[in-house]
């Protein structure tokens, strides 16, 4: 049985591990485990089977060869964190697969750089780290079991009070509001809006050319928040693509979520400037102090005109985002 929104490894894992032996013949079983084997030598055990795979899948499951192939192609809207870092999740998801049927399901979503928020239980997602920490993201399914056995409670993860607590809540609520206009203009086939968006949040997350840079701007603030020191791994390369792929590396769920809002805010997307002013005063409350304005949030993700992505989006080489004007007012596009 697949379910929605599921990603292939985890249908497949579910079906080799399953414990009704009937469903899957052994011979069955020992061909899954084969292709799994093989979708890790490829570096992606989520997408990017090849056919003859897929045929046998669809073959040992009696699952529908074209929906297979349809989960099988990775998604070419939004961004996709690295295969190793698809490691965020819903707790409260993963209770009700194991209440249904007794095993993890592992979502797409999930697997998006800007997802943060549970979209059923609108809840910031948590991230595997520490003793569930799995590098193989083949284990991530073990891991999450073992994190939801240890963690029986309804509330998995830690708790905030006062400000932090009031900060987190707000910023989840905007980021869930967020994810819903992207889905919609996503279904609304609206790609040049939806380019520009994962252009300037990619960019928000970006990674370093240098190992002296400070880390993103809403890495400092999540630090700030929650102490934590969770960054992207520095790409010190001159390449170009190099200062546009962090996000590719980004663990931290808040810090992800603080960029998320950051970037509808700078674009004007779903109310967020708004929100955006209550979360400058709480910020304010725990000392901290945050731009207000978009353009002057848009100068601090990106620095200054000389170096970082700023110096990019201003150079005459290579392709530029196509920014609202009142962000372009100091720059000089060529």
């Amino acid at each position: 049985m697949y379910v929605q929104g599921e990603v292939l490894s985890s249908l497949i894992l579910r079906y080799i591990e399953i414990p009704d032996t009937s469903m899957v013949s052994e011979f069955g079983r020992l061909m899954l485990q084969e292709i799994m084997q093989s979708a890790i030598a490829n570096g992606d055990i989520d997408f990017d089977y090849a056919e003859d795979k897929l045929r046998c899948v669809s073959e040992s499951l009696e699952i529908e060869l074209s929906l297979l192939a349809s989960i099988n192609r990775a998604p070419s809207w939004g961004l996709l964190l690295a295969p190793c870092e698809r490691v965020q999740f819903c707790p409260s998801c993963i209770r009700e697969d194991l209440k249904s049927i007794r095993f993890p399901v592992w979502r797409l979503n999930w697997g998006y750089a800007h997802y943060t928020v549970c979209d059923i239980h609108l809840c910031p997602l948590q991230v595997l780290k520490g003793e569930y920490r799995c590098n193989n993201p083949l284990y991530r399914i073990n891991s999450v079991g073992r994190y939801i056995l240890d963690h029986p409670s309804e509330a998995v993860g830690p708790s905030y009070s006062g400000e932090v607590g009031r900060l987190l809540g707000i910023m989840a609520v905007v980021a869930n509001k967020i994810q819903d206009q992207l889905c919609a203009w996503r279904e609304q086939s609206m790609t040049e809006r939806s380019n520009l968006f994962f252009g300037l949040f990619s960019a928000v997350l970006r990674a370093y050319m240098k190992p002296v840079d400070a880390p993103p701007y809403c890495y400092q603030l999540s630090k700030s928040l929650l102490r934590e020191n969770v960054a992207p791994v520095a790409n010190h390369g001159s390449a170009v693509g190099d200062l546009f792929f962090g996000h590719t590396r980004a663990t931290s769920v808040t810090a992800r979520m603080i960029g998320l809002v950051m970037t509808a805010v700078i674009l004007d997307v779903s109310s967020a400037r708004a929100d955006w002013q209550n979360i400058v005063a709480l910020f304010a409350d725990i000392g901290v102090l945050v731009p207000n304005n978009p353009t002057w949030l848009f100068t601090t993700c990106t620095g200054t005109a000389d170096q970082g992505v700023r110096g990019w989006l201003t150079s005459s080489s290579g392709e530029k985002l196509n920014l609202p004007h009142f962000l372009l007012e100091d720059l000089t596009l060529r």
